[in-house]
């Protein structure tokens, strides 16, 4: 998609086209939704990607209106008219297959029943006549409803199916990304975040016929997990929790690199001091492959130490922000379609960051040099170090103020020789990582070449 001339630098930072290649398309209607109220790019260039999507779906009345809007016309294609008639043909024939089961599952009194025997499963149904070909015809309907649509529908068969299949089969673990999926278009966080665990857990446990599909499975999640975090109140700790276990830190720089700008965010919002030299570490290493004003900031002050740049860094983080899916739209729905807080938020977070590194590289500072750095009033100045001298948890608390002077006196304390060697076996370990997955993606090309 092309962007035009007046929001040139908020395209610039527009994350869509990377991302829509590890999203179900399903999840692309509300995004190039998002984008058209934006002006980022042309409306019938959006137009033509959102009716490309539903023409991939069965959801017939929604690509008819598509279509009319794209082509500014009231009439409909053939092909079009009768999609709704194919649809619902579909799901009539499957009707007969699943019929069984169904009548069980209307019985609640059966069901509750079965459940406390501990038979509700094939075995259990058999007298009910319930078979595989049964639960696959059910599978089939859940597959047709997600098509359609109707997520609930979805997520409450796919729920059912999961308690009768067999939980390591493919199409069990085919059904646990639907039940994902429906729940994200369904904006049910606390579901989403409950399937997330879930299925990080089976990806781990899977025994995967080659490596490179357990890296596949992982990169999916990473990009599917974003919603659910960024529609809780907690979006920064859950990022933060998710991405730095497990190896997921190292799936991102591998495989998604453009995911740093949120674990950059996470790290910056909730203060992650634990995490920040990890983090700044995979952002050294792969700066070349991925710049983002969000990564930039912590580079520019754990890094390169340079305040003045990490300053300019934020004045292009607002412009990212606003023109981020996730940060302004999905996140800012949960703040109550207040947008511009998040970006508020973000700067606060920053410059107490700012704030903390100036004072731990400088023995003794000037409040007005430091005013003037940050663009503060230098009352402000003086009032916000004394909150966070005040503060637990950071780096100022054997720091002094002379008011009279305008000075702060800062006591440094450098970290132990045990924590300087946990840091080093920790990049250590993410080097070898990405050493060892590139070493595998070369084999992998050579192997296909011969074949």
């Amino acid at each position: 998609m092309s962007s035009t001339t007046t929001t040139k630098s908020s395209s610039e930072y527009d994350l869509t086209h990377k991302i829509s290649k590890f999203l179900d398309l399903h999840m692309m209607f509300p995004l190039i939704e998002w984008l058209s109220e934006q002006n980022i790019y042309d409306d019938k260039e959006l137009l033509e990607a959102k009716y490309a999507y539903a023409q991939k779906t069965k959801m017939a009345d929604f690509t008819v209106g598509v279509y009319k809007a794209l082509h500014n016309t009231t009439e409909v294609p053939k092909e079009l008219a009768g999609r709704k008639a194919e649809v619902m043909s579909e799901l009539k024939k499957l009707r007969p297959a699943v019929k069984p089961l169904v009548i069980v599952l209307k019985n609640q009194d059966m069901v509750k029943k079965l459940k406390e025997e501990k038979k509700f499963n094939l075995e259990g149904l058999a007298k009910h006549s319930v078979t595989e070909d049964t639960l696959d015809a059910f599978f089939q309907v859940s597959r047709l409803y997600f098509d359609l649509g109707l997520y609930k529908n979805t997520t409450d068969s796919l729920s059912t199916y999961r308690q009768l299949a067999k939980l390591d089969s493919d199409k069990s673990f085919t059904a646990l990304w639907g039940q994902l999926a429906a729940y994200i278009l369904d904006k049910d966080t606390d579901q989403s975040l409950a399937c997330v665990n879930v299925i990080r857990e089976a990806i781990g446990n899977r025994n995967f016929v080659k490596d490179v599909n357990q890296l596949e499975q992982k990169t999916w999640l990473v990009h599917w997990a974003l919603f659910p975090f960024f529609r809780s109140p907690n979006a920064a700790k859950l990022i933060c929790e998710f991405f730095f276990t497990g190896g997921y830190l190292d799936i991102v720089a591998i495989n998604c690199p453009w995911i740093l700008r949120y674990i950059s965010w996470a790290v910056i919002m909730d203060n992650c001091q634990r995490h920040l030299p990890t983090l700044v570490n995979v952002l050294k290493r792969d700066e070349a492959v991925y710049n983002d004003p969000l990564t930039g900031v912590l580079l520019s002050l754990f890094s390169k130490y340079d305040v003045e740049s990490a300053q300019e860094k934020l004045r292009e983080c607002e412009i990212a922000i606003r023109s981020d899916y996730f940060f302004f739209k999905v996140h800012g729905d949960v703040l109550e379609g207040k947008g511009e807080e998040l970006v508020k938020s973000f700067l606060t977070s920053s410059r107490k960051m700012i704030l903390q590194l100036y004072c731990v590289v400088n023995q003794k500072i000037d409040l007005k040099e430091l005013s003037s750095t940050l663009g503060m009033e230098l009352d402000a100045t003086e009032k916000w170090m004394v909150a966070l001298i005040q503060s637990s948890g950071t780096d100022l608390e054997n720091a002094k103020i002379d008011s009279n002077k305008k000075h702060v006196l800062m006591g440094l304390e450098f970290p132990s020789v045990y924590d300087q060697i946990v840091e080093k076996i920790n990049s250590l370990s993410h080097n070898t990582y990405s050493l060892v997955a590139n070493m595998g993606r070369v084999l992998q090309k050579r192997n296909q070449k011969k074949y």
